[in-house]
């Protein structure tokens, strides 16, 4: 299993050829799932299109992953298309914790929290994921602090979604039911 990593980003960005065909794609393709996703909720189309240039872009194949269990977090992920199985493994079995469609976030919550990845990130078949890349969210703060905000807050948002369903999921396993 070929597992790639933003830190080497020289591996990502896509094959599309010249840079006119890659805007294209990205204008035509990319752009309206970015903007139906939870992570770029409340950022006009502008912003979203100015910062998809400097996200990288990767198609990946069946089986391949995108991070493992104790990798340190340079990116957040955008899933443009295919499923992704977020998955932890222990010692004698892998749990699979979550499915992914397109415009699914992933890598949020270890890259905020300064954690290495807690699962891993499996493409179950054909997908594309778009990987906005630690050094980029940072330079957000101080180049464009209101765009910085409004996904720090979706983010936050997304993860603390995610949280409130894992406690459903523990109390329904457990038999302690919500009152």
């Amino acid at each position: 299993m070929t597992c790639y990593s933003a830190a080497n980003f020289s591996r990502w960005f896509n094959d599309s050829g010249s840079q006119s065909q890659g805007d294209d794609y990205l204008e035509r393709i990319v752009l309206p799932t970015a903007k139906l996703s939870a992570l770029f909720g409340g950022v006009d189309a502008a912003s979203i299109s100015g910062l998809l240039h400097r996200c990288y872009l990767k198609v990946l194949r069946p089986g391949e992953c995108v991070y493992r269990s104790g990798d340190l977090p340079d990116a957040v992920y955008l899933l443009i298309s295919g499923r992704v199985r977020l998955s932890v493994a222990t010692a004698l079995s892998s749990t699979v914790k979550e499915d992914l469609g397109a415009g699914a976030t992933f890598g949020d919550t270890a890259l905020l929290g300064i954690q290495p990845h807690s699962d891993t990130a499996t493409c179950l078949e054909m997908a594309e994921v778009l990987a906005l890349s630690s050094h980029t969210f940072t330079e957000l703060q101080t180049q464009n602090p209101a765009l910085f905000t409004i996904l720090l807050l979706n983010m936050s948002r997304d993860i603390s979604r995610r949280l409130i369903q894992h406690d459903h999921l523990y109390r329904e396993f457990t038999g302690h039911l919500a009152p």
